[in-house]
């Protein structure tokens, strides 16, 4: 059933930015005007774009992301989700931590950490901003993630 809803997830993730593009491609193949032309390359170029943003999210998020044994970091992690999330609804604010390579989370804490985004994404349909925060627990000294979703 997750992996059923996952794949929903992706091809609902992907279905604009691919209708776009279509869209595009039907624009330049009847189009004469310059400035027509000049606006469906640059709807093709921003949906290529959008598309390529969901499915590295959705990679690192979800698949393989590099292989078995693989770090993922948190400055790719985090350009990832501002990327993924840079033309929604949703606005990431996830500064860098004074003690971030020494406090970052392995790879499946990072996937966790991805996908905490994309629900945090989702509860803000109307828009807002997804803070997220690293720091250390205090006593154990294991890294802990702060995802704060905006309420209205």
């Amino acid at each position: 059933m997750l992996l059923s809803h996952l794949c929903s997830k992706l091809c609902h993730d992907l279905v604009g930015p691919i209708s776009a593009i279509g869209n595009g491609v039907e624009i330049l193949e009847d189009e004469e005007d310059p400035a027509m032309r000049k606006q469906a390359m640059e709807l093709l170029a921003h949906s290529v774009e959008l598309a390529a943003n969901r499915l590295k999210f959705m990679r690192l998020a979800f698949g393989a992301a590099g292989g078995e044994g693989v770090a993922i970091s948190l400055t790719e992690a985090r350009r990832t989700a501002a990327d993924f999330l840079a033309d929604g609804r949703g606005e990431l604010a996830w500064p860098i931590a004074e003690d971030e390579d020494n406090l970052g989370p392995d790879k499946t804490g990072i996937k966790i950490l991805l996908n905490l985004i994309l629900i945090a994404n989702d509860a803000i349909p109307r828009g807002g901003v997804v803070r997220i925060k690293l720091s250390r627990l205090e006593g154990n000294g294991r890294p802990v993630i702060h995802a704060l979703i905006p309420i209205d």
